[in-house]
């Protein structure tokens, strides 16, 4: 019993530790299933941003018309965008929606629609331009004015919140503001300008009421492109004008992570992972093709993609010789590897053994 006892619990602990001990060895490479929708390819569609729920919203042309369309389930809707007098583009958990639509002087107005009620997103003298939301509802959103034409067009950054409405965030010093992301505890990302000296741009954390670097270098152009729930940003810095120098970087606590081969981050996900615009994918400090990591997908080209959201959802764009298509990248949960399962049985059996000639004892000893 003693023989048995001392080989079943080492072998048991180490199945059941066998997890944890596998953190410290290369992890396997992550795997995404693809969601193809109805109608996907009826239209030139570029690729668009992604929900938290997994909707893809984004915009395209048909015959020489403008376009727009939505995904619901495995449905992927076109209209012409002139037809569309309320543009859902962006949306949360909650069932609260971004509403674009046009005013009577031809600019965008913006809506958040909760609960039935739309509220105005829209500054006066401005022109609001796009936005994000989080599940409580808060929406970090651009507006500006001036004009491009005169290189004179200024950009600012703002924040709206149900409880308090709307409010300006500011800048680093500079003229320009912008958003890019906001998480689920309402911390507010993007880039602003600086003020003439040193110049340039940097990115920014909006949190607390108060706005703050967030790349912690001196970086002479830089921006914060995502934020996920646990406060994982990811970016990219270009020490000078030279943009072949331009840096992607996970920051986690912190702490700046350089990104092997990708430049310029879309967004990060749930488990810190991150998605570069130039299709790469980093996972657990390896960065892979996109493209390798899709399972049963052979003879498709994965030629762009438009964002991450926090359950590592993506939306993408594939093409195979001239047909493309809108499509979502699901993440496939891990399997355990056979030799974990086999060890486990075999853990199991040798206890329940032990515990079978420790009820049997009692009986010996009385014959």
């Amino acid at each position: 019993m003693k023989i048995i006892r001392r080989i079943a619990l080492p072998l048991f602990c180490a199945c059941v530790s066998t997890p944890a001990l596998a953190q410290g060895a290369p992890a396997s490479p992550p795997r995404f299933s693809v969601t193809v929708f109805e109608n996907a390819s009826l239209a030139n569609l570029s690729v668009g941003s992604i929900s938290a729920m997994g909707q893809i919203y984004g915009v395209g042309r048909l015959d020489g018309v403008d376009m727009v369309y939505a995904t619901a389930g495995s449905q992927l809707t076109v209209a012409p965008k002139a037809a569309v007098s309320n543009l859902v583009f962006a949306s949360n958990a909650a069932g609260d929606s971004l509403i674009r639509s046009a005013g009577s002087n031809g600019n965008a107005l913006v809506h958040i629609l909760s609960g039935g009620v739309a509220t105005s997103l829209n500054i006066a003298g401005q022109t609001t331009w796009s936005g994000t939301m989080n599940a409580a509802g808060q929406v970090a959103f651009n507006a500006g004015f001036g004009s491009y034409a005169t290189f004179d067009y200024t950009t600012k950054a703002y924040l709206y919140d149900p409880q308090t409405g709307i409010r300006a965030l500011g800048t680093l010093g500079g003229k320009d503001s912008y958003v890019t992301g906001i998480n689920d505890d309402g911390v507010v990302v993007g880039a602003s300008a600086m003020a003439p000296t040193p110049g340039g741009a940097q990115g920014f954390m909006y949190k607390d009421g108060v706005m703050t670097s967030a790349t912690g270098w001196g970086g002479y152009q830089s921006a914060i492109s995502g934020i996920n729930n646990a406060g994982q940003m990811v970016g990219h810095v270009t020490p000078d004008w030279n943009q072949d120098r331009t840096r992607g970087f996970l920051k986690t606590d912190g702490n700046n992570t350089f990104l092997k081969s990708i430049s310029t981050p879309i967004g990060v996900d749930g488990l810190g992972q991150v998605l570069g615009e130039n299709a790469m994918f980093y996972s657990n400090g390896v960065t892979y093709s996109l493209e390798s990591l899709v399972q049963g997908e052979a003879g498709w080209s994965y030629m762009a993609v438009g964002g991450i959201n926090e359950a590592g959802q993506i939306s993408a764009r594939r093409c195979q010789s001239l047909i493309c298509e809108i499509v979502r990248l699901d993440p496939v949960s891990a399997v355990p590897e056979p030799q974990t399962y086999a060890m486990l049985l075999a853990g199991m059996a040798l206890l329940g053994f032990a515990g079978r000639r420790r009820r049997q004892r009692p009986c010996d000893a009385v014959t």
